[in-house]
């Protein structure tokens, strides 16, 4: 699931009663929807944090397409003037 989302894993520790702490480094703009997926494959038992860590570039294929989708929208904006 980490993996999916682009996230680098640094550490996976088994504590008590069978729980795994996983740390890891993972997008921001790759977490949305985090909750839900680990939720539905930890059958509601799993539970996550985040803290900010560091800022990166973009990667340029994302920044790209960020900069398309903000030129079509603003083009649909002048043209609904």
């Amino acid at each position: 699931m980490i993996n999916r989302r682009k996230g680098m894993i640094e550490n996976v520790e088994t504590l008590s009663a069978g729980f795994t702490q996983v740390k890891a480094d993972v997008p921001l703009s790759r977490m949305f929807g985090y909750s839900t997926d680990l939720r539905s494959s930890t059958e509601g038992k799993g539970e996550f944090s985040m803290e900010y860590k560091f800022h990166q570039p973009v990667p340029r294929e994302e920044q790209n397409q960020i900069v398309e989708e903000f030129e079509r929208k603003r083009i649909e904006q002048q043209k609904a003037r």
